[in-house]
């Protein structure tokens, strides 16, 4: 059996790829079960010979489904930020229901990215808590939007120990574009009783809070000290604020996040359509219709809707 890469993401969007058959290797100490496998057929017949993969104690995670694509933003906005009445007619924008102010933490090496993790802090409308979201992501091969594909991602992650016996992370498929990942989330809460209701906190409280949080298995992710010294040495990257719509495209609700970035060249406009399904063929089903919707309107942004690299790469 082929595994998927564990593999994170590279921070650079434009040069995000698919992981080739070429990339894909079994971890090493499936391999070392392997040959431990080979030895016990020597000594019991063919019999004993099984599959590594086995020897997991769990099942495989259950994932349910995001679809997350990016409008044009040079197609939807007006010269003052807003949707161009012809947009919102043809889309059905509601009026703004809500903001999101965001920040990431890692350090200035981006060491907990490059394990394909992120931390990172949210506030919803100025609310009294602060949700802190920890996230593995691995790669899917091939688009990530065949079920055999998404399979393996799931037992390369059931071997990374994130399996359907941990309920402390949800599952999830992100599909966007060209690629699509398997994310393990983690979400817990802090008091926001000292903020100002737009205010995130700043980066010696940032950390205080993300490492006082910190998830047994990111804990002792590499070693038990490893994240924790990262950490340690970490800064803010953000923040940003999202303000939230709804639409329909192609027949499906769907969501709208309005998102002003920083890039190197000053700052735009990053526009993103998301929508969630529970089963693979929704999933595949809505993503078509709304591609081919947006295309058919000319307002479909051909690019990967990744915001936390953008995040990472230019803050």
């Amino acid at each position: 059996m082929l595994v998927s890469e564990n593999k994170f993401m590279s921070i650079e969007l434009a040069n995000i790829q698919t992981t080739s058959a070429a990339q894909r290797r079994l971890p090493r100490w499936t391999a070392l079960l392997a040959a431990a496998a080979v030895v016990a057929a020597t000594i019991s017949g063919p019999a004993a010979l099984e599959s590594p993969l086995s020897a997991r104690a769990a099942s495989n995670a259950s994932p349910t489904y995001q679809i997350k694509l990016r409008l044009d933003p040079a197609k939807v906005l007006d010269s003052n930020g807003k949707f161009t009445a012809t947009s919102s007619s043809k889309l059905s924008i509601s009026s703004e229901s809500g903001y999101e102010l965001a920040q990431y933490i890692d350090d200035s090496a981006q060491d907990l990215a490059s394990e394909g993790w992120s931390m990172r802090i949210k506030r919803d409308n100025g609310a009294g808590d602060q949700k802190l979201t920890y996230k593995k992501r691995f790669s899917i091969a091939n688009g990530g939007t065949a079920a055999k594909d998404i399979n393996a991602t799931l037992d390369t992650a059931n071997d990374s120990g994130f399996s359907s016996s941990d309920t402390n992370y949800d599952a999830q498929v992100n599909m966007s574009y060209t690629i699509s990942t398997l994310d393990f989330s983690n979400k817990k809460k802090a008091s926001a009783d000292s903020l100002n209701d737009d205010q995130l906190p700043g980066g010696a409280d940032s950390i205080d809070v993300v490492q006082s949080n910190l998830p047994g298995k990111l804990s002792k992710w590499r070693s038990n000290n490893w994240v924790s010294s990262v950490i340690d040495k970490s800064r803010i990257y953000g923040p940003v604020r999202q303000s939230n719509y709804s639409a329909t495209i192609g027949g499906h609700a769907v969501d709208l996040q309005l998102t002003p970035m920083k890039s190197q060249n000053g700052s735009y406009s990053y526009l993103e359509v998301s929508a969630d399904a529970t089963k693979l063929g929704d999933a595949t089903a809505i993503r078509s219709d709304v591609i081919k919707t947006l295309d058919g309107l000319g307002r479909l942004l051909h690019e990967n809707a990744f915001k936390t690299d953008l995040v990472l790469a230019n803050y």
